[in-house]
């Protein structure tokens, strides 16, 4: 895997300190699940290696809408349920380029706000294509999560199976993909997570036994996002940075680094603080599903 890019957010240097609310908080843990989550706005751009693409712009804008709610069930059970919605400004006339992409996901998972989680996840999403035909393609994926947590740090991991719908062939089928990292609470309100994930999957798998176009994408990713919210205000603003390197083997050419930053803001509900949060009502994500298959179906090609 090429070199591993951190985000160096400003914003950190500009944490505020801890409030005797948000003391209480990092040395009272919460012991019961909540009912919360939150929704969210992000602006961003993506950077694609030059000559790597099937486009020839190389900077498309982006405007996302994301969100996620947990509801306590039975005992420490909860059910989170995700959205995620992305566009992306790219010129439609020039070569095979993602228009929007989405996803929808459900967690289910055994919940202890001072140990960790243990749990399932699945869901499905689309990518619509412009280039010249344009075009709805569909992806699911199943897969297990488990969360563990320190007095300022959360650790996570996630693995499952991922699987793509193309008439073309392009996207990745039958796919495995895992995922590690870790979160760091400066405070209660300020959060600092960094994850690596990798996915291998069927591509051109076509019917024929040996066909020449037949092959095997894996994408090594990475990426780290800053959330700081807001003591007086139930608001706060986001920052993420992910990369993808794509390794292709088969009848293909392009085998980008892609580069993707997402600048925010989030309302948060249910809760007080990003841990508690993230502790007691919707504190699973997600890996870049949906950007896996999005650029493995219409950028790289």
């Amino acid at each position: 895997m090429r070199s591993l890019y951190l985000l160096a957010i400003p914003m950190a240097l500009a944490a505020h300190p801890l409030s005797a609310q948000e003391a209480n908080h990092q040395t009272e843990a919460p012991r019961e699940l909540n009912a919360g989550g939150f929704v969210g706005v992000n602006v961003g751009r993506s950077f694609f290696e030059a000559d790597q693409i099937d486009t020839k712009d190389q900077e498309p804008n982006t405007l996302g809408f994301y969100g996620s709610y947990a509801l306590p069930l039975f005992q420490q059970f909860s059910l989170q349920v995700d959205g995620d919605l992305e566009y992306y400004q790219f010129d439609t006339k020039d070569g095979d380029n993602t228009l929007r992409d989405g996803l929808g996901a459900v967690h289910f998972a055994y919940k202890d706000p001072q140990q960790g989680l243990f749990g399932v996840f699945g869901g499905g999403g689309v990518t619509v294509d412009g280039g010249d035909d344009t075009s709805t393609k569909t992806f699911q994926f199943i897969g297990v999560e488990g969360q563990y947590y320190l007095q300022g740090i959360t650790l996570f991991s996630q693995a499952g199976f991922l699987d793509g719908d193309d008439d073309q062939n392009e996207t990745i089928d039958n796919g495995l993909f895992a995922r590690g990292g870790a979160s760091y609470y400066f405070t209660p309100n300020t959060k600092l997570t960094g994850s690596l994930s990798y996915v291998s999957g069927d591509r051109y798998n076509h019917p024929n036994p040996g066909d020449a176009r037949d092959g095997e994408v894996n994408i090594f990713s990475w990426g780290a996002e800053f959330k700081q919210s807001f003591t007086a205000l139930p608001i706060g603003l986001s920052a993420s940075y992910n990369g993808h390197d794509f390794q292709i083997k088969g009848d293909e050419s392009d085998e980008p680094v892609i580069h993707e930053f997402r600048f925010g803001a989030f309302f948060q509900f249910g809760t007080t603080t990003l841990q508690e949060n993230d502790r007691t009502a919707a504190g699973s994500d997600l890996p870049q599903l949906k950007r896996w298959i999005s650029l493995s179906t219409n950028e790289v090609d």
